[in-house]
């Protein structure tokens, strides 16, 4: 690959991938020996949101993916996944809502724009058997509001749950 300048930007990478780089010189006089190695890990979206927040891309202490800093019940993954800041308890938040339209119970949540994520919804009628009744990730995921409705009849189930879990 030939660079004409001094800077290069490399913008066929993955984030999260090691790239390692060997550079030299070319001009009239001739070619200059390789520098060192140089090694480059572009940091995820995730990890740049924890280093944002807490000054560490390690998913440890308070920035780990089931923390609760503001100990409200949500955990850090989750207030990623959402757009939720990680220090606001849960009272000012507007995270995922849970309501009944047309007979059948639907979920609300905020989704992110990061294709390392997976949003699954999963509804039950008795807290014990959970099915999967929604999925997104890759291009799927982007940003804004989502509202997943459950199939079944809340007249024929009266009990019914909805639950949201996020993984990449």
């Amino acid at each position: 690959m030939s660079i004409s300048g001094s800077t290069y930007a490399d913008a066929a990478v993955t984030n999260g991938t090691s790239y390692y780089y060997i550079v030299n010189a070319v001009n009239s006089v001739g070619t200059s020996p390789n520098s060192a190695q140089a090694t480059a890990t572009p940091l995820s979206l995730l990890q740049a949101w924890r280093f944002a927040n807490f000054g560490t891309i390690g998913n440890n202490g308070s920035a780990a993916d089931t923390a609760c800093p503001a100990n409200d019940g949500i955990c850090n993954l989750l207030k990623y996944a959402t757009g939720i800041a990680p220090f606001k308890p849960a009272p000012s938040l507007a995270g995922p809502g849970l309501s009944a339209t047309n007979n059948a119970l639907t979920l609300t949540f905020n989704r992110i724009a990061d294709p390392t994520l997976t949003y699954s919804v999963l509804a039950s009628t008795d807290l014990i058997n959970w099915q999967s009744i929604w999925t997104s990730s890759g291009s799927q995921n982007v940003s804004g509001p989502v509202t997943v409705t459950d199939g079944s009849s809340l007249s024929a189930n009266p009990a019914g749950f909805l639950e949201l879990q996020i993984s990449y």
